[in-house]
């Protein structure tokens, strides 16, 4: 049997070390807050394959993710569903257009001061820690070498 979850997450331009968020494109001209990429799973899906399908359904043209990282996995309370969140490295900072959704490149300092709902800052805000460590690991074994 299939049992649901959600999965969420971020592009990362590692050298720029900046995220890429989708905002809705309001036709009353407010700022809409800036969400995060995100889908409910697929029979047989893993977790990283919905992940994948979310950008990719959201994204033109569809971009060359690298390696999907998983950064946390927690039980959401209201929907009492778990929740994957992830972020995939991508090599080429790129333009996306869309009817729907206006996107931005982000540094972690910069979409904190965006309108986001708790959550998604909670996301971004591990996702930066995961990112920091793994900077610091790789730095580490470099000067190990």
């Amino acid at each position: 049997m299939h049992k649901d979850f959600y999965v969420s997450g971020f592009l990362f331009h590692s050298p720029t070390q900046q995220i890429l968020l989708r905002q809705l494109k309001n036709s009353n001209g407010s700022p809409a807050e800036w969400l995060v990429f995100g889908s409910k799973s697929e029979k047989g899906e893993t977790p990283e394959d919905a992940f994948a399908r979310a950008v990719k359904t959201v994204l033109s043209p569809s971009p060359k993710m690298g390696k999907i990282i998983p950064v946390y996995t927690y039980v959401n309370d209201a929907t009492n569903r778990t929740q994957h969140i992830f972020f995939a490295e991508i090599e080429v900072l790129e333009d996306f257009s869309s009817e729907e959704f206006n996107f931005g490149w982000f540094t972690f300092k910069q979409a904190y001061k965006l309108p986001l709902e708790k959550q998604t800052k909670h996301n971004i805000t591990v996702t930066q820690r995961v990112v920091d460590s793994a900077t610091r690991k790789s730095l580490g074994q470099q000067t190990l070498e």
